[in-house]
């Protein structure tokens, strides 16, 4: 069974906002208290849900990767680049390759930028000359 955000709180003795700002890193926690919360987080190898996360808060946690070269070598090297700077962050990873010629590129860019959420997107050197 999962471990969730309430687990935490209830077996540190704390609610779930203060078990929030100890994940977030807020400076408004009691160092002890932080280290209790964190104690539990590790001994229930608790993990947040993003999805959750993305939900609940104004602040993503995905990046977006979109690229424009079929050559799979070159996208695998990229992506494991990227998700190992994601996941060291806390972030997952969208990928979504596209055509940096196409006449709506920047409307597809805006849409999955609106839809997805993504706090940031990582652009291969293809889009730098894409159409405006």
């Amino acid at each position: 069974m999962k471990v969730t955000i309430n687990d935490v709180a209830e077996r540190a003795g704390v609610s779930i906002k203060t078990v929030s700002r100890v994940i977030n890193n807020e400076p408004s926690v009691r160092s002890s208290t932080r280290a209790r919360v964190l104690e539990v987080v590790e001994a229930l190898n608790y993990r947040p849900n993003l999805a959750a996360r993305n939900l609940a808060g104004t602040h993503s946690y995905s990046i977006g990767f979109i690229y424009d070269n079929p050559n799979a070598y070159y996208v695998i090297d990229m992506q494991n680049g990227i998700l190992d700077a994601c996941r060291a962050q806390g972030y997952e990873l969208l990928i979504h390759p596209s055509n940096a010629q196409s006449s709506t590129i920047h409307e597809e860019l805006r849409r999955l930028v609106e839809q997805s959420r993504v706090a940031g997107l990582v652009l291969t050197p293809h889009f730098q000359k894409a159409r405006r």
